[in-house]
């Protein structure tokens, strides 16, 4: 943060191209401030909402944030939440749908502002309770427990590079969508047939919300565990630990000649680039996406060819 935003955008893609040895393009997605819609805050003693210092359990208050959403600040400053532990607040940045969620329980918890309140305790029983976002002009449910990019904008600027990672993509291409979560990529790029593969209860629901009326199978499993169909084109967006071997040669076995690889942590791509390379694949696009301004995180966005 004592960079102003292009020159942050810089040194990402410095940092990136020495790690990849490769031509990186930069993308910003979206505004540099107010962005996010989805917080994790842990509750002062006297109900307050504050945030967890890094790699500690201690909480420090603040007034407002750089990277929240005007609507999640709203709540950050007006929720009073007394006995609570923890409290996720997420919102639709284009809908204007707010959901809180309180650990364990919301009993005595007073938001403030208008919007769907739930305990944690009530979704481990079995209560369901979800926001809709507007993006890539689409309309998508997302559960409490579903993960969703950090701001609808980020959403559209993943989907239009994915998109161009896998160009040509051809109508009736059969499109492989590994780590689907709320169905983000494949109902936004799909030309023909879509299998998602999700592990997520919450998010393979949400997915079947979303996906419907398309030529889409929503399959509920590991990824590794997943037994390969034949794909055209794949699209991969795993959690911070990449890929790893197995899921290369999974990847492999669909007999795809083009893979789009959305990476969260360059560590893990530097790990799954070597193990694509080794598998014969070779590295077309190399793509920053920069969705978590005023942070070192990066979305990165690899195009794959065979």
């Amino acid at each position: 943060m004592h960079l102003e935003p292009s020159d942050q955008r810089a040194t990402k893609q410095r940092a990136l191209a020495e790690l990849l040895d490769a031509p990186v393009e930069v993308r910003a997605a979206g505004p540099d401030e107010h962005y996010r819609t989805t917080v994790r805050l842990g509750v002062q003693g006297d109900g307050r909402l504050a945030y967890r210092r890094r790699s500690s359990r201690q909480l420090i208050g603040v007034d407002s944030c750089l990277i929240a959403h005007p609507a999640v600040e709203e709540l950050i400053a007006a929720g009073r939440f007394p006995g609570a532990e923890d409290v996720m607040i997420r919102i639709g940045a284009r809908t204007g749908e707010r959901l809180v969620v309180v650990g364990p329980t919301a009993a005595g918890a007073e938001p403030g502002v208008e919007g769907r309140l739930i305990g944690r305790d009530e979704l481990g029983a079995g209560r369901r309770a979800w926001i809709h976002e507007e993006a890539a002009g689409r309309r998508w449910r997302i559960s409490a427990e579903s993960f969703f990019q950090a701001s609808p904008e980020a959403a559209e600027t993943l989907v239009e590079v994915v998109g161009a990672a896998l160009r040509p993509l051809e109508p009736g291409a059969r499109l492989l969508d590994l780590y689907a979560g709320v169905g983000l990529f494949g109902g936004s790029l799909a030309t023909g047939p879509l299998m998602a593969v999700e592990a997520g209860p919450s998010a393979c629901a949400d997915a079947r919300v979303n996906l419907a009326g398309l030529d889409a199978r929503v399959v509920r499993s590991r990824v590794e565990r997943f037994r390969p169909r034949r794909a055209d084109v794949v699209v991969a967006d795993p959690s911070r630990r990449g890929l790893g071997r197995a899921v290369v040669g999974l990847i492999g076995r669909t007999r795809a000649d083009r893979l789009a690889l959305v990476s969260c942590d360059v560590a893990a791509l530097r790990r799954d680039a070597t193990a694509l390379r080794a598998g014969r694949w070779r590295l077309v696009s190399a793509t920053l996406v920069d969705a978590f301004a005023q942070t070192s995180q990066v979305e990165v966005v690899t195009g794959w060819s065979r």
